[in-house]
């Protein structure tokens, strides 16, 4: 079953309906909100009516999930600005809940049908000396040709202390390096973000260590692609 975030300030509720019924388990978030729920749970598939946010959520986005276009009309200008911003694939209304289904489908199986893992070769050329390999242009991080399921935020706390080879990283760098310097620092939500990271992380040679009144800083084994 997919998991899908459809990203909407007024949902519409067929086109919810659409969603559970023909992609999987869905959930929803105003488009403002879409970093911050995209960071809580990871998502396989997400629905974006907002074409004016369609591209900051598409760079946002591991290769691997969806991003699928509902547009108001069937409108062929309109189709072409959404897939020029990101978007994967378009419907336009009235949606059809087996039209949701397949289009999704279509997707991942185009997605899987004998695609290896963009770093499969670095991964086993790594794996023998258990190193985890982060490759920020394809923002993925694999471990012995597994790909790790981390949500964008999660993506980027890993890049920030990789980076920082070894170096503790206070707090406040951290939450300006991934949250931005336009709200103050929230210890809260980085120590949660670092939980989540660190489970995400289990059997693999990296770990976030705590740095006592400074923040986290990483160690392990790890090569940046």
């Amino acid at each position: 079953m997919k998991r899908c975030l459809y990203l909407a300030d007024c949902p519409d509720t067929a086109l919810l309906r659409a969603l559970r019924e023909g992609g999987g388990r869905c959930r929803t978030a105003k488009v403002r909100e879409a970093q911050w729920a995209l960071a809580c749970e990871p998502c396989d598939v997400i629905v974006c009516e907002e074409s004016d946010a369609m591209a900051g959520i598409a760079a946002a986005l591991p290769p691997d999930t969806m991003l699928l276009a509902v547009l108001e009309r069937d409108d062929k200008d309109l189709r072409v600005a959404a897939l020029r911003a990101g978007a994967d694939a378009c419907l336009s209304r009235p949606v059809s809940i087996l039209e949701v289904g397949a289009v999704i489908d279509a997707f991942f199986r185009r997605r899987s049908r004998g695609r290896p893992c963009e770093h499969q070769g670095a991964a086993d050329e790594d794996s023998a000396s258990g190193q985890l390999v982060l490759a920020p242009g394809m923002r993925s991080a694999v471990f012995q040709g597994r790909r790790l399921a981390l949500s964008p935020r999660e993506f980027e706390l890993l890049n920030l202390l990789l980076r920082a080879e070894g170096a503790p990283l206070e707090r406040a760098a951290i939450w300006h390096g991934i949250w931005g310097e336009a709200q103050e620092p929230n210890p809260d939500l980085i120590d949660q973000a670092v939980l989540r990271l660190r489970r995400k992380l289990g059997g693999c040679p990296v770990r976030i260590v705590s740095v006592r009144n400074v923040g986290y800083r990483a160690e392990g084994l790890y090569r940046l692609a």
